[in-house]
């Protein structure tokens, strides 16, 4: 998995076990797509993060847990075709 981030939000959210959330998305067009949010990431701590000319990469390994506040733990929405035409 790819995050895009400033690098230290996510080492400092590992570091203080603070959960956050993730959404993950593709998308055909405008009408078509699928989204998947994770409410509740527990991020583990990070490799040694390597430092390149085009940023810094770092893995995380993470876990999900059931987010009480959305009585879920991820929510997967998908839009067709049909304009206005929503699943949740």
């Amino acid at each position: 998995m790819v995050l895009l981030s400033e690098p230290t939000i996510l080492l400092t959210q590992a570091q203080n076990k603070a959960p956050v959330e993730f959404a993950f998305s593709y998308a055909i067009d405008a009408n078509r797509s699928l989204t998947i949010t994770l409410h509740e990431v527990y991020l583990a701590l990070a490799k040694t993060p390597i430092e390149e000319p085009a940023g810094v990469e770092a893995s995380f390994v993470f876990r999900e847990a059931f987010n009480v506040t959305a009585a879920q733990m991820m929510t997967a929405v998908l839009r067709n075709q049909q304009a206005g035409t929503k699943y949740a």
